[in-house]
């Protein structure tokens, strides 16, 4: 830990995790696509971390609901039509 500098906590943040399928694993610019879906939909990315099989993007904690809605919607589909 010698190269360790310092750590800390950051405060007023959401953590969103996205843990991926073996094929989106696979598929170039899922990464993208995801940041710039947030993106679309007024969401604001402070960090995001890209490992193989998950995507974790930190948004500002008043965002984590609407990252979290945008991100569910994408993933059901449309809605069926009554």
């Amino acid at each position: 830990m010698e190269h360790l500098r310092e750590a800390a906590a950051q405060t007023n943040v959401a953590k969103v995790v996205l843990n991926l399928s073996p094929h989106a694993e696979m598929t170039p610019g899922i990464a993208s696509y995801i940041t710039e879906l947030l993106f679309r939909n007024g969401v604001k990315i402070l960090d995001a971390f890209l490992g193989y099989g998950d995507i974790i993007v930190v948004v500002d904690d008043k965002d984590g609901p609407l990252a979290y809605d945008v991100l569910q919607r994408e993933i059901q589909g449309p809605m069926p039509r009554e």
